[in-house]
């Protein structure tokens, strides 16, 4: 969580610096195009840090939710980390499992 907050305090830095190259950008003489396009272009990738900073953090906060369902629900002991990186691998593990019991029990059946 520390890591989502300190992300979110740099972007808003570079996004403030490419604020002040901009503003600096109209007292130049000299090179002010340059320093317009830094600024420009340090406030749009500052904002795109942004999205993808809070995207990440919603699916950190979602995977302590799915953490304590699928705890519950299986009787598992699974990490917010664990779900988080490897939740596909997860239910690819469980779908191997359904079908290895879905076959195995075929084997078991009377044939008629």
């Amino acid at each position: 969580m520390i890591y989502l907050v300190l992300s979110i305090l740099l972007t808003i830095a570079v996004m403030i610096g490419g604020i002040f190259l901009l503003q600096l950008s109209e007292r130049l003489t000299e090179w002010d195009f340059f320093t317009a396009l830094a600024g420009v272009c340090s406030i749009v990738i500052s904002f795109l840090l942004l999205i993808i900073t809070i995207c990440v953090g919603w699916g950190w906060k979602a995977a302590a939710v799915k953490v304590a369902i699928i705890n519950r629900e299986y009787h598992t002991e699974y990490t917010q980390e664990e779900i988080f990186f490897a939740s596909d691998i997860i239910d690819t593990i469980k779908q191997l499992d359904r079908e290895r019991i879905e076959i195995n029990g075929n084997l078991f059946q009377d044939k008629k």
